[in-house]
């Protein structure tokens, strides 16, 4: 049983003040709901860190002609 294929035949019953209404409250309760820290990064890792090197980003130089090999039959 899953919830969406449930809830669909009875979301379209609703007119569409109702389901507005219903939209709402989802996008209200997903914007309350906690997201838990994945495990293996420290709490607020890439809100610290991201965009860090913005001011002295990392240079690629130039790369060497490759060297030629025998084929590998």
């Amino acid at each position: 049983m899953r919830v969406a294929e449930d809830l669909l035949p009875l979301v379209d019953k609703l007119n569409k003040r109702e389901k507005l209404r219903l939209m709402q409250f989802l996008a209200s309760n997903l914007a309350l709901a906690e997201v838990s820290p994945h495990p293996d990064w420290p709490l607020h890792y890439f809100d610290q860190t991201f965009g860090a090197l913005r001011h002295d980003p990392i240079e690629r130089p130039e790369q060497d002609a490759f060297e030629v090999r025998e084929e590998i039959i």
